[in-house]
Protein backbone atom coordinates (compact mmCIF):
# COMPACT_ATOMS: atom_id res chain seq x y z
CA UNK A 1 0.00 0.00 0.00
CA UNK A 2 1.14 3.50 -0.72
CA UNK A 3 2.80 5.86 2.28
CA UNK A 4 0.02 8.81 1.74
CA UNK A 5 -2.96 5.80 2.71
CA UNK A 6 -0.65 5.39 5.75
CA UNK A 7 -0.85 1.78 5.61
CA UNK A 8 1.69 0.06 7.26
CA UNK A 9 2.49 -3.25 5.25
CA UNK A 10 5.26 -5.85 5.98
CA UNK A 11 7.89 -7.09 4.51
CA UNK A 12 8.45 -4.20 1.36
CA UNK A 13 9.17 -6.52 -1.04
CA UNK A 14 5.95 -7.93 -2.97
CA UNK A 15 8.22 -11.08 -3.69
CA UNK A 16 8.49 -11.93 -0.65
CA UNK A 17 4.64 -12.20 0.12
CA UNK A 18 1.30 -13.00 -1.36
CA UNK A 19 -1.62 -11.93 0.84
CA UNK A 20 -5.16 -12.34 -0.17
CA UNK A 21 -8.03 -10.22 0.51
CA UNK A 22 -12.06 -11.59 0.56
CA UNK A 23 -14.59 -9.11 0.51
CA UNK A 24 -17.93 -10.60 1.76
CA UNK A 25 -20.46 -7.55 1.43
CA UNK A 26 -24.63 -7.73 2.35
CA UNK A 27 -26.74 -7.76 0.17
CA UNK A 28 -29.95 -8.40 2.08
CA UNK A 29 -33.16 -6.16 1.69
CA UNK A 30 -31.75 -3.72 4.18
CA UNK A 31 -29.15 -2.64 2.56
CA UNK A 32 -31.30 -0.89 0.65
CA UNK A 33 -32.15 1.78 4.18
CA UNK A 34 -30.28 5.31 3.76
CA UNK A 35 -27.28 6.07 5.02
CA UNK A 36 -26.95 8.68 8.27
CA UNK A 37 -26.79 12.17 7.47
CA UNK A 38 -26.08 10.57 3.43
CA UNK A 39 -28.27 10.90 0.46
CA UNK A 40 -27.30 7.44 -0.64
CA UNK A 41 -28.24 3.86 0.69
CA UNK A 42 -26.04 2.02 2.89
CA UNK A 43 -25.95 -0.45 -0.56
CA UNK A 44 -24.73 2.58 -2.78
CA UNK A 45 -21.93 4.13 0.21
CA UNK A 46 -20.70 0.13 0.51
CA UNK A 47 -20.10 0.32 -3.46
CA UNK A 48 -18.25 3.35 -3.58
CA UNK A 49 -16.40 2.09 -0.42
CA UNK A 50 -15.35 -0.64 -2.27
CA UNK A 51 -14.31 1.00 -5.18
CA UNK A 52 -12.12 3.14 -3.46
CA UNK A 53 -10.57 0.43 -1.67
CA UNK A 54 -9.60 -0.72 -4.85
CA UNK A 55 -8.19 2.45 -5.90
CA UNK A 56 -5.83 2.63 -3.05
CA UNK A 57 -4.74 -0.65 -3.70
CA UNK A 58 -3.93 0.02 -7.07
CA UNK A 59 -2.17 2.89 -5.91
CA UNK A 60 0.45 1.01 -3.69
CA UNK A 61 4.11 0.04 -4.58
CA UNK A 62 3.58 -3.03 -3.37
CA UNK A 63 0.35 -4.00 -4.99
CA UNK A 64 1.33 -7.05 -7.02
CA UNK A 65 1.44 -9.25 -3.91
CA UNK A 66 -1.49 -8.73 -3.38
CA UNK A 67 -5.25 -10.74 -4.76
CA UNK A 68 -8.78 -9.38 -3.75
CA UNK A 69 -12.01 -11.29 -4.15
CA UNK A 70 -15.39 -10.37 -3.64
CA UNK A 71 -18.50 -12.19 -1.99
CA UNK A 72 -22.35 -10.77 -2.05
CA UNK A 73 -24.72 -12.22 -0.33
CA UNK A 74 -28.33 -12.25 1.16
CA UNK A 75 -29.97 -16.07 1.84
CA UNK A 76 -27.24 -17.21 -0.43
CA UNK A 77 -24.14 -16.21 -2.06
CA UNK A 78 -22.25 -14.89 -4.87
CA UNK A 79 -18.99 -14.84 -6.12
CA UNK A 80 -18.21 -11.79 -7.44
CA UNK A 81 -14.80 -11.98 -7.97
CA UNK A 82 -13.65 -15.36 -8.27
CA UNK A 83 -11.06 -16.72 -8.67
CA UNK A 84 -9.35 -13.61 -7.02
CA UNK A 85 -7.63 -11.36 -9.30
CA UNK A 86 -4.22 -9.78 -8.91
CA UNK A 87 -4.63 -5.89 -7.74
CA UNK A 88 -3.92 -4.53 -11.12
CA UNK A 89 -7.00 -6.42 -13.23
CA UNK A 90 -9.24 -5.11 -10.63
CA UNK A 91 -11.99 -3.26 -12.88
CA UNK A 92 -12.47 0.76 -11.07
CA UNK A 93 -15.85 0.59 -13.57
CA UNK A 94 -18.11 -2.49 -12.23
CA UNK A 95 -21.12 -2.11 -10.19
CA UNK A 96 -19.83 -3.39 -6.73
CA UNK A 97 -23.27 -2.28 -5.54
CA UNK A 98 -23.97 -6.03 -2.96
CA UNK A 99 -28.29 -5.53 -4.06
CA UNK A 100 -27.40 -6.79 -7.22
CA UNK A 101 -29.13 -9.46 -7.72
CA UNK A 102 -29.77 -10.03 -4.08
CA UNK A 103 -32.24 -8.09 -1.56
CA UNK A 104 -33.40 -11.26 0.21
CA UNK A 105 -32.53 -12.25 4.18
CA UNK A 106 -29.36 -12.80 5.78
CA UNK A 107 -27.38 -15.99 5.82
CA UNK A 108 -24.05 -14.94 6.74
CA UNK A 109 -22.63 -18.37 7.61
CA UNK A 110 -23.22 -19.79 4.02
CA UNK A 111 -21.17 -16.28 2.57
CA UNK A 112 -18.32 -17.22 5.00
CA UNK A 113 -18.82 -20.86 3.55
CA UNK A 114 -18.14 -19.71 0.31
CA UNK A 115 -14.75 -17.57 1.30
CA UNK A 116 -13.54 -20.69 3.02
CA UNK A 117 -13.33 -22.31 -0.50
CA UNK A 118 -11.79 -19.13 -1.72
CA UNK A 119 -9.10 -18.96 0.92
CA UNK A 120 -8.32 -22.75 1.05
CA UNK A 121 -7.86 -22.52 -2.70
CA UNK A 122 -5.47 -19.57 -2.23
CA UNK A 123 -3.43 -20.76 0.58
CA UNK A 124 -2.56 -24.72 -0.52
CA UNK A 125 -1.09 -23.24 -3.47
CA UNK A 126 1.50 -21.59 -0.44
CA UNK A 127 5.13 -23.05 -1.11
CA UNK A 128 6.34 -25.08 1.87
CA UNK A 129 9.68 -22.02 1.53
CA UNK A 130 9.65 -19.25 0.92
CA UNK A 131 7.30 -16.86 -0.57
CA UNK A 132 4.38 -16.38 2.96
CA UNK A 133 1.13 -16.37 1.96
CA UNK A 134 -2.01 -15.33 4.28
CA UNK A 135 -5.14 -14.23 4.02
CA UNK A 136 -7.81 -11.76 5.45
CA UNK A 137 -11.50 -12.01 5.22
CA UNK A 138 -13.84 -8.66 6.06
CA UNK A 139 -17.53 -9.48 6.55
CA UNK A 140 -19.74 -6.22 6.35
CA UNK A 141 -23.13 -6.59 7.73
CA UNK A 142 -26.18 -4.61 8.83
CA UNK A 143 -28.43 -6.93 10.74
CA UNK A 144 -28.57 -9.85 12.37
CA UNK A 145 -27.78 -13.25 10.74
CA UNK A 146 -30.97 -15.60 10.27
CA UNK A 147 -28.63 -18.48 11.82
CA UNK A 148 -26.34 -16.91 14.03
CA UNK A 149 -25.11 -19.91 15.63
CA UNK A 150 -23.94 -21.43 12.46
CA UNK A 151 -22.25 -18.29 11.47
CA UNK A 152 -20.26 -18.35 15.31
CA UNK A 153 -19.73 -22.14 14.05
CA UNK A 154 -18.31 -21.54 10.60
CA UNK A 155 -16.22 -18.55 11.93
CA UNK A 156 -14.82 -21.14 14.43
CA UNK A 157 -14.20 -23.38 12.00
CA UNK A 158 -12.33 -21.16 9.61
CA UNK A 159 -10.00 -19.60 12.57
CA UNK A 160 -8.81 -22.80 13.45
CA UNK A 161 -8.36 -24.80 10.10
CA UNK A 162 -6.13 -21.94 8.80
CA UNK A 163 -4.91 -20.55 12.30
CA UNK A 164 -2.67 -17.66 12.10
CA UNK A 165 -2.62 -17.58 8.26
CA UNK A 166 -6.12 -16.00 8.19
CA UNK A 167 -7.69 -12.76 9.59
CA UNK A 168 -11.00 -12.65 9.90
CA UNK A 169 -12.80 -9.24 10.04
CA UNK A 170 -16.46 -7.74 10.38
CA UNK A 171 -17.87 -4.05 10.28
CA UNK A 172 -21.83 -3.62 11.31
CA UNK A 173 -23.44 -0.99 8.85
CA UNK A 174 -25.97 0.47 11.05
CA UNK A 175 -28.55 3.05 10.01
CA UNK A 176 -30.99 5.06 12.12
CA UNK A 177 -31.86 2.43 14.30
CA UNK A 178 -29.06 -0.01 16.63
CA UNK A 179 -29.23 -3.69 16.45
CA UNK A 180 -27.51 -5.13 19.29
CA UNK A 181 -27.95 -8.51 18.70
CA UNK A 182 -26.76 -8.52 15.03
CA UNK A 183 -23.67 -6.03 15.91
CA UNK A 184 -22.62 -8.75 18.52
CA UNK A 185 -22.54 -11.49 16.47
CA UNK A 186 -20.06 -9.77 14.45
CA UNK A 187 -18.30 -8.93 17.53
CA UNK A 188 -18.41 -13.13 18.32
CA UNK A 189 -16.74 -14.16 15.37
CA UNK A 190 -13.60 -11.36 14.40
CA UNK A 191 -9.77 -12.85 15.25
CA UNK A 192 -9.34 -10.10 17.91
CA UNK A 193 -11.74 -6.44 19.09
CA UNK A 194 -8.82 -4.89 17.12
CA UNK A 195 -10.77 -5.99 13.78
CA UNK A 196 -14.29 -4.84 14.81
CA UNK A 197 -16.40 -1.72 13.94
CA UNK A 198 -19.82 0.04 13.87
CA UNK A 199 -19.82 1.79 10.58
CA UNK A 200 -22.81 4.61 10.04
CA UNK A 201 -21.43 5.96 6.89
CA UNK A 202 -19.66 4.75 3.52
CA UNK A 203 -16.87 6.94 4.52
CA UNK A 204 -16.04 4.86 7.78
CA UNK A 205 -16.94 1.74 5.82
CA UNK A 206 -13.95 2.50 3.30
CA UNK A 207 -11.60 3.58 6.37
CA UNK A 208 -12.44 0.38 8.18
CA UNK A 209 -11.47 -1.48 5.12
CA UNK A 210 -8.09 0.36 4.87
CA UNK A 211 -7.46 0.08 8.30
CA UNK A 212 -7.99 -3.56 8.11
CA UNK A 213 -5.78 -4.19 4.81
CA UNK A 214 -3.27 -2.50 6.70
CA UNK A 215 -3.11 -4.09 10.27
CA UNK A 216 -4.43 -7.49 9.26
CA UNK A 217 -2.42 -8.06 5.78
CA UNK A 218 1.14 -8.49 7.54
CA UNK A 219 2.97 -11.18 7.60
Amino acid sequence: MTDNCSLRMRPSDPEQFRQLGVLVIDGSGSMQEMTVGGNITKAEATAVATRELFSRLKDSSISQGFQIGLITYDHRPTAVIDPPLPVAQLDLNADYNPLRGHGGNTRIDLALEEAERIVDNFLKNAPSEGVDYSAVLIVMSDGLCHQPQRTRDVASRLKQRFGSRLTLAAAFFAAGKDDPQGEQLLRDIVTSPTFFSTVRTGDQLREFFRKTFSEALVV
